[in-house]
């Protein structure tokens, strides 16, 4: 019996995609066969945490994305996601940059930190862009009255 704090679903889709059973023991037997060769523990740790090429990472992607749950790690929830520099390849207009980050950060779920060292933009930059798209986003609703930026008072 699994407990209800443990998402399993997207570890066992894996195995095999009609689940129960058949996915448990094809887990089980893959668990039994161990790593074939000791060298590739030192390959993965360290590494993203999906083992394959970017043909297998976009197959999995719609598994990943079906079977993911709050607990997912990010890593794993994101797992055929592009890198930043492929995200923004070509971009050369202030306002088609401004769009990627708001996709970087909300659809693929790059830290806004990660995007503005990626761009060579300050952190708090980026956290602006960010937020003045959502708050120009027709979809959201926002203060009207919410500041760009903020003062404090010593």
């Amino acid at each position: 019996m699994t407990p209800a704090f443990l998402c399993v679903a997207w570890t066992l889709d894996a195995f095999d995609p009609r689940g129960g059973d058949a996915a448990r023991k094809s887990y089980a037997s893959f668990i039994d066969e161990g790593l074939p060769r000791p060298e590739l523990v030192a390959e993965i740790e360290g590494s993203p945490p999906a083992l394959g090429g970017a043909e297998f990472l976009r197959e999995w992607q719609p598994v990943a994305a079906r079977a993911a749950c709050d607990s997912t790690p990010k890593a794993q929830r994101f797992l055929a996601r592009p890198d930043l520099p492929a995200l923004f390849a070509g971009c050369t207009h202030r306002e088609e940059r401004n769009r990627l980050i708001r996709l970087a950060h909300e659809r693929y779920g790059f830290t806004q930190h990660e995007i503005a060292m990626h761009l060579g933009l300050h952190p708090s930059t980026v956290s602006l862009l960010v937020r003045d798209a959502r708050a120009n986003d027709p979809g959201r609703q926002a203060p009207a009255d919410t500041p760009r930026t903020q003062r404090f008072e010593t």
